[in-house]
């Protein structure tokens, strides 16, 4: 099966105005370098990677979705791995696409750029700054690339731990790193800050709203928040074992994906489970429509939900 990227198109104008949804477990081809036999690292997660479903990036906390009920296959150029994550640069046409083996991929308009990153490892995440002068590309090893678009620069964390997610504070002064055991690091000023979390844990997703401060979620049902003036790390009760893949915030509620169709609401210090259901395969992404108050999840096997006022949907293609 060739990579694709599952398109939500605006059938009312001519550009395609888009909310990306990448369906990883759809996508399994193996890479293709000639004359290498790489194989696959041997910290590869049960389940992928979260998908991101973003219109424009960290620019606007009032992301609203093209008014569509259809689905567009959009085939890029000829790819040769699993996509991971995508995200709009802020303020323009571009949308960049992340994915194994060092992928990246450049959509602007209708065409695709193969940008080299100079790296084998597997890319996870891209996080664009919110003014979208650049965006932070983290993976396996420790590999963290800042992308200018069409260009890609190695940075040095200090770490070869496998780096997961990333999330910017709103006004772009520094941004954090979440990985693999308890790992979470801070960029600021070209520079890396270790912060210590006191966990172990699989840290798989972070993110930062101005009313709550940073929310960082990870394997078995882990959900921490951080507090830059004071430096503390709070662990918050779930009640579940579910690895916790992804979360997106909605006024001063927190929306969060993870294994097994668990889906949980974050909301005033306290976690709620949504009742689902439609399906339990695992689910890696959500993000939310700011102006018209519904959210989109995307998951295993083409798994696609709209979450709305405390109502699933199921809106699967195909469905």
């Amino acid at each position: 099966m060739d990579p694709y990227t599952l398109e939500v198109s605006n059938m009312r104008t001519r550009r395609i105005q888009t909310v990306l949804v990448v369906l990883l477990m759809m996508v399994s081809l193996p890479m293709a370098f000639p004359g290498s036999n790489i194989a696959e690292e041997t910290d590869e997660p049960s389940s992928e990677a979260p998908a991101v479903i973003d219109e424009d990036g960290a620019s606007s906390r009032r992301k609203e979705f093209p008014n569509t009920d259809t689905w567009e296959w959009l085939n890029p150029v000829p790819a040769y791995g699993k996509f991971n994550d995508v995200q709009w640069q802020p303020g323009s046409d571009v949308a960049v696409i992340v994915g194994h083996n060092g992928m990246i991929l450049e959509r602007e308009g209708s065409s695709w750029s193969v940008i080299q990153s100079n790296t084998i490892y597997n890319l996870w995440h891209i996080e664009f700054k919110p003014d979208g002068a650049y965006a932070l590309v983290i993976g396996n090893a420790g590999t963290v690339i800042k992308y200018i678009p069409g260009e890609a620069q190695h940075l040095d964390p200090g770490t070869n731990i496998r780096l997961q997610g990333a999330g910017w504070k709103d006004d772009g002064s520094y941004a954090l790193i979440c990985g693999w055991e308890g790992l979470l690091l801070k960029y600021e000023k070209s520079k890396f800050t270790r912060i210590e979390t006191g966990v172990t844990e699989r840290l798989y997703n972070v993110t930062y709203d101005p009313d709550n401060g940073w929310l960082i979620s990870g394997e078995n049902g882990l959900l921490l928040t951080y507090d830059e003036p004071t430096g503390n790390i709070t662990k918050i009760p779930t009640g579940i074992d579910d690895l916790l893949f992804s979360h997106s915030w909605y006024n001063d509620m927190a929306l969060i994906v993870g294994g097994n169709g668990t889906i949980l609401r974050y909301d005033d210090g306290s976690v709620m489970k949504v009742s689902n259901s439609i399906t339990s395969k695992d689910l890696y992404g959500v993000e939310w429509d700011h102006v018209n108050g519904y959210a989109l999840i995307g998951g295993k096997d083409g798994v696609a939900l709209q979450y709305t006022s405390g109502t699933l949907d199921d809106i699967s293609p195909g469905k």
